[in-house]
């Protein structure tokens, strides 16, 4: 018997962990590395717990690939992460400039 096909949209948990492992690594074993202003010891330990819920997310998701498409589970960590991107892109969008970079006038307004 055969497994049923996988759908091409489990993919993302492959990106998801592809973009997220370096921040969750480099987070972990030397925050202040990063390129953000003005850190302080509190700041890098918010920075190394946020690295070590990167980190676990992205062992759930790689958990998380091989199994069908139809599990619940699986759909509700898809959900689950779509939440939580939706949400941090809105933050971060909205904040106002914490690393040393610009990407011109257009974003800074």
């Amino acid at each position: 018997m055969s497994a049923p096909p996988q759908s091409p949209l489990s993919a993302v948990f492959l990106l998801h962990i592809a973009l997220e492992v370096p921040v969750a690594i480099q987070g972990i074993w030397s925050p202040a590395n990063l390129p953000f202003l003005d850190l302080n010891n509190t700041t890098l330990v918010i920075l190394k717990l946020y690295a070590a819920l990167c980190f676990a997310s992205c062992v759930a998701a790689i958990l998380c690939y091989p199994l069908p498409d139809f599990l619940p589970g699986k759909r509700a960590f898809a959900i689950a992460l779509t939440v939580y991107h939706c949400i941090a892109s809105t933050i971060l969008i909205q904040s106002p400039r914490f690393i040393p970079h610009t990407f011109g006038d257009l974003f800074e307004a």
